[in-house]
This record gives structure tokens, C-alpha cells and sequence, in this order.
């Protein structure tokens, strides 16, 4: 997987769309944290990287997105059709400097 871009180096559209994803998976925190962790991933775009593979469709079984930055991971993978027919994704959010009590 090739490391990315900084996010900085996007178009401000891409910036809001990388924000998008950020927020999606952010705000599933507490209302009280949400932001605060937001704002700081924000000032940090200047050194996290996106990268991404296969389609820019999430649906599409292969389809993969990764936000690397300082603090903030956020990977998501759509790894395709098991037995039931069903697309099968994993996905993961963490905050390197407040998970798995800061080691």
C-alpha cells in the first residue's frame, strides 16, 4: 500500500470529504470529546496522509481507505462477498496517543 498523500496537498474538496470520513467515525465518541478529538486531527492534516485502493465507492467489494496521521488512524476495507452473498467490511478508528492506556 503506497503511504498517501498529505491531506494538505488535496483540494479543498477532498479536504472537506477526508473531514467527512473523520467526522463519521469521530462522532460515534462522546458529544463531550467529539469535537475537542476532531479539532485537534484537523490541525494535524498537515502531516497525516490518505490513501486509498480500488474504488472510491465503499460498496464496491475491494475498496479500501486509510487516514494516517499523528494521532489519528481511521482505515476502513470493503473485503467482499462471503458464502450469504453479503459484502463483509472492516473498519477501525483509534487515537494513537489515547488508546490502549497511552502505550
Amino acid at each position: 500500500m503506497p503511504e498517501g498523500s498529505l491531506v494538505t496537498d488535496l483540494t479543498e474538496e477532498q479536504r472537506e470529504r477526508v473531514t467527512d470520513v473523520v467526522r463519521a467515525w469521530v462522532d460515534d465518541t462522546d458529544e463531550r470529546v467529539a469535537q475537542v478529538l476532531v479539532d485537534q486531527y484537523l490541525v494535524e492534516f498537515d502531516r497525516a496522509r490518505v490513501a486509498r485502493a480500488g474504488s472510491t465507492d465503499p460498496n464496491t467489494p475491494g475498496s479500501y481507505l486509510r487516514i494516517d496521521g499523528p494521532r489519528l488512524w481511521i482505515e476502513f476495507s470493503n473485503v467482499g462477498r462471503f458464502g450469504n452473498g453479503d459484502n463483509h467490511r472492516h473498519s477501525v478508528y483509534r487515537d494513537k496517543q489515547a488508546d490502549y492506556l497511552n502505550r
